[in-house]
């Protein structure tokens, strides 16, 4: 997913979508200021949506917001606004506003979702006479922090939601039809881990290792530590070792070596991020999620010396 500024070569497509959703006479405009901003979010190439906002000190609005038809009711427009908001936060804004028709239930109940509340209703606000509420977000009040140290938004729930899918889908297909021995990697894993599970199909069976290289601080050691072995025997079986993170990629290849020993039928790896950036050993997992920047990151399992695990989203620490 991408979410970038709007390139000239872009401009016919969006206002074809716009007056596919508006009507032929809807008119969009694109600003050369510095204060308002066009920005676009793209999934494979293809542009799924467009959001408009200006901001000038402490305040932003965000004046459009809309999705191609085929990909509305997916979770793109949620996607698109936290996207805009993550870039506002980067720019120093404390409030952002917005308008939404009285009778848009649905973009009302998302909107307070993500922490937007209504203000005021502007009577008449649009051509076809519907009032609209304005309703507004405080979002430096909601940044987070671990040991005082900010927390910016990296991936969001349903950016994860929607790749732990793909991760699952590669795996039914690889084994479609044959038992399955799951390993979770603790602690780490362990949100990632039950997602995982749950979308896996047929015979599956589950345990849990747990093998260290971090201290209670920011730093690997680049030591690898077995604390818990698995209770099962993976002779002749498949097994799927599943873990929050590759960075260095000693913790995992120094794992996948010792259990190799144990001659199990097939065995593949299944992490969420991959920090290629840190890489010191020639390995990779064979499925990965999301390859992030070398930051540390907080969040759905990941931790901060046990901090944060319980976070729906995955923060970098700023």
């Amino acid at each position: 997913m991408t979410f970038r500024e709007i390139k000239s070569e872009d401009i016919p497509f969006v206002e074809s979508f716009l007056k596919d959703l508006f009507g032929p006479g809807f008119l969009f405009e694109i600003s050369t200021s510095d204060i308002y901003k066009t920005y676009i979010l793209e999934k494979d190439g293809v542009i799924v949506g467009v959001i408009q906002f200006w901001s000038l000190f402490e305040e932003a609005e965000i004046t459009l917001l809309a999705i191609k038809k085929e990909f509305q009711n997916k979770g793109y427009g949620k996607i698109l606004l936290e996207k805009s908001i993550q870039f506002l936060q980067k720019n120093n804004v404390r409030f952002v506003y917005l308008e939404v028709a009285v009778d848009n239930k649905q973009a009302i109940k998302l909107y307070e979702k993500l922490g937007f509340e209504p203000i005021t209703v502007r009577k008449g606000y649009y051509s076809d006479g519907k009032d609209a509420i304005v309703m507004k977000k405080n979002i430096r009040s909601s940044q987070l922090e671990i040991k005082g140290r900010k927390l910016e938004l990296l991936i969001s729930q349903e950016q994860i939601n929607q790749k732990v899918l793909e991760i699952a889908d590669l795996i039914n297909k690889e084994f479609e039809g044959e038992e399955l021995y799951v390993v979770g990697i603790l602690k780490g894993s362990f949100m990632f881990f039950a997602d995982l599970v749950r979308n896996l199909k047929g015979k599956v069976y589950i345990d849990f290792m747990q093998v260290s290289s971090y201290k209670t601080g920011m730093e690997s050691l680049g030591e690898v530590i077995f604390i818990k072995d698995m209770s099962i025997d993976i002779k002749d079986k498949n097994v799927l070792i599943v873990d929050d993170i590759i960075d260095t990629g000693r913790t995992l290849k120094a794992l996948v070596e010792a259990l190799s020993l144990r001659h199990p039928k097939k065995l593949k790896t299944a992490v969420l991020l991959d920090k290629k950036e840190r890489r010191e050993v020639d390995y990779d997992a064979d499925y990965a999620g999301f390859i992030i920047p070398d930051k540390f990151v907080v969040g759905y399992g990941l931790d901060w010396a046990e901090e944060g695990r319980n976070l729906k989203e995955i923060y970098a620490v700023i």
